[in-house]
């Protein structure tokens, strides 16, 4: 995990956020609506659920472009959890954590409201309902990294035909860990009420539309939730 840094798929937001009207210079007030909503229920179904037709259809671009949408958010969750979690996971286990999140995330629940023409630009509201099957687990993981050791201790030591068996107890912890973020797959808890997430979209005097990045990041946080 040590190579693998948090990113943010910049060139796909770019598309998003740069809906420029190139060559023209007029006042605010003078430039087309645009269908804001829609343009931010692509992405999002992008992100969160693997799904790239509609965002194709109005951001442009080749299905690599969209497809990182996907891997990045999906990525960047990963890491999350393994930094919410104190977790150190090799490739092959971030691998795997990261299709078992991915998976997750194809079942998130969210609405984009129609967006509103405000002054500065616009202002939309998503309806998120968060998943709540990976929050709080450190009691679990503690459960887990006890039975991991308690299983190594009973495997351990000389076999009959006198061979040192050992066990790598944290590759074996962090293999159950996998197994129960796995089996949270089939019965996805959400919380009992939406959350509302206010984002506020300024257009710039040239018509570009600008979001602050930091309000997709809690988009991200509440769709599927880490910390307590």
């Amino acid at each position: 995990m040590g190579n693998r840094m948090k990113r943010w798929a910049a060139a796909a937001l770019c598309a998003l956020l740069t809906l420029g009207l190139a060559g023209c210079d007029l006042p605010m007030l003078g430039f087309a609506d645009y269908d804001v909503s829609a343009y931010l229920q692509a992405l999002l179904d992008s992100s969160y659920k693997n799904s790239h037709a509609q965002f194709l259809e109005v951001a442009g671009g080749d299905a690599s472009a969209a497809q990182a949408n996907n891997d990045t958010t999906v990525e960047n969750t990963a890491v999350e959890f393994c930094n919410t979690y104190n977790l150190a996971m090799d490739e092959t286990q971030m691998d795997r954590l990261e299709e078992i999140l991915g998976e997750a995330l194809t079942q998130a629940r969210y609405t984009v409201k129609e967006e509103q023409k405000v002054d500065t630009g616009y202002y939309i509201e998503v309806e998120v309902t968060p998943i709540l099957s990976y929050q709080g687990l450190e009691p679990k993981l503690q459960e887990l990294e006890e039975e991991a050791h308690e299983e190594a201790t009973s495997v351990e030591g000389v076999s009959q035909e006198g061979d040192v068996v050992t066990v790598d107890v944290n590759q074996l912890y962090l293999d159950k860990v996998l197994d129960y973020c796995e089996e949270q797959l089939s019965q996805l808890q959400y919380d009992t009420a939406p959350q509302t997430i206010a984002l506020d979209i300024r257009q710039t005097s040239q018509g570009e539309l600008q979001l602050d990045m930091n309000q997709i990041k809690t988009i991200d946080e509440t769709v599927l939730r880490l910390a307590s």
